[in-house]
């Protein structure tokens, strides 16, 4: 909050400074998702398997349109 005391100036610097330090904490709260995000994508792969005979009722259901139905 601002200080009757304090110079407008030193109130502006004070205010920036706040303003700074949540941005570079949300940059780096960022950084460290997007790394944490492309170390899983370079250690795991996602592909798509054949279903065994015992899985087959988990597969999508094809709806009269044609269409995949997944819920």
């Amino acid at each position: 909050m601002y200080d009757i005391k304090q110079p407008l100036y030193g109130a502006l610097v004070e205010k920036g400074a706040n303003n700074i330090m949540i941005r570079i904490e949300h940059v780096m709260k960022n950084t460290s998702i997007k790394i944490l995000d492309a170390f899983v994508d370079s250690m795991f792969e996602i592909i798509d398997q054949p279903l065994l005979p015992s899985q087959k009722n988990f597969e999508p259901v094809e709806d009269e349109l044609g269409e995949a139905v997944t819920s």
